[in-house]
């Protein structure tokens, strides 16, 4: 095997024989070369790359908004406990006092991360989608994935909020604080969400049957009548008639 720094200089003269048959000819390919019997290029433009950093980003940002208005909760429980859990409490109440200022910049930060928080989630959703749309399809290439999948990710997280709400309304007996018109609100917005996802699939579905590409058209048979037919049912069942 060709030492290290032979294998990583430009001329390939120190790389092998075979990890020279790796070697991408593409001239707009962005790969790294890793000298290695296993033929590794990583490929940064990859939407894989951008899932690890969105997702994460996604991640960050959910957890600092769940967590910012529980720091008076955090406070609260600090004062009223001993020995470790009154030290995990005063780190997670962040020195809070309860004073003026404090609620001040708490307000003002919970409102900065509610709208820093949808175009990470839009741009999540939307990268999640790429890898989804680049299927090994011959000739079906689908440009609705992105809002499709916002569409999808809103409407389901609506709906798991509907179903938590429930379940805790009844199993906790918080009818005092959980109003039927809480449920009534929820359900318009699961409606419309409904709707909106109903009709980017006829979209979708429209466009491939207007425009008779051959490739389109199977697709959708596969989907509709083929192998997937009982789960693309069941699925608009579930998505548009059940809300």
């Amino acid at each position: 095997m060709a030492p290290a720094g032979d294998a990583l200089r430009g001329s390939h003269h120190g790389i092998r024989a075979d990890d020279r048959r790796a070697v991408p000819d593409h001239p707009s390919r962005t790969s790294v070369a890793v000298p290695s019997s296993r033929q590794i290029w990583p490929n940064f433009r990859s939407p894989l790359v951008w899932d690890f950093f969105a997702i994460n980003t996604y991640l960050t940002g959910s957890l600092l908004f769940l967590l910012l208005p529980m720091i008076p909760d955090f406070a609260l429980v600090r004062d009223k406990t001993t020995g470790w859990r009154k030290k995990l409490y005063s780190v997670l109440a962040l020195r809070w006092q309860g004073t003026t200022k404090q609620w001040h910049r708490l307000e003002s930060a919970m409102q900065i991360m509610a709208i820093a928080i949808i175009p990470v989630a839009v741009s999540v959703h939307s990268i999640v989608s790429f890898d989804f749309s680049m299927a090994v399809v011959p000739l079906w290439h689908s440009t609705i994935f992105a809002p499709y999948f916002v569409t999808g990710a809103i409407f389901s997280g609506i709906a798991a909020l509907i179903l938590a709400m429930a379940t805790l309304r009844k199993v906790l007996h918080l009818e005092e604080y959980l109003h039927p018109v809480h449920f009534q609100n929820l359900g318009k917005l699961l409606l419309m969400m409904s709707l909106l996802w109903t009709y980017f699939v006829f979209a979708e579905r429209l466009t491939a049957w207007y425009g008779n590409e051959p490739s389109e058209v199977e697709a959708l048979i596969v989907t509709q009548s083929g192998s997937f037919a009982p789960l693309y049912w069941t699925m608009v069942v579930c998505n548009f008639v059940v809300p």
